[in-house]
């Protein structure tokens, strides 16, 4: 979380060939930066699928990730509207994430960013 884009991040690497990730942007930058209001996030939708989006966020993923081993650098990731919350029973009362309900909630998600190679 070290990037200003960023809100959440849910790291998926486990007993997979390699690391991908859900991703939450921080609403005021994406506010900021492509000029839309609060309603935006209020939508239906989970995921955000636009190419400018994913691209503005992967700077900083890429970036980031050069710090790391190469194994360990996010390949692919997922663009979420709505935070993690306690609401959906995603995160605990301390604010850690479930990750068994996180993995059931996006399985389909998680499987296509894997099924893309």
């Amino acid at each position: 979380l070290q990037s200003p884009k960023i809100e959440q991040i849910f790291i998926i690497a486990d007993k997979r060939e390699y690391v991908t990730a859900l991703v939450v942007p921080n609403q005021e930058e994406y506010k900021q930066k492509f000029g839309v209001g609060d309603h935006f996030f209020l939508q239906d939708d989970r995921f955000i699928d636009e190419p400018a989006v994913h691209a503005w966020l992967e700077e900083d993923i890429k970036r980031l990730g050069e710090a790391l081993a190469k194994y360990a650098r996010i390949r692919e990731f997922r663009v979420k509207r709505h935070m993690f919350t306690q609401e959906s029973g995603e995160l605990t009362i301390t604010l850690k994430t479930k990750r068994k309900v996180v993995m059931q909630n996006y399985e389909k998600e998680i499987e296509a960013m894997y099924a893309a190679d």
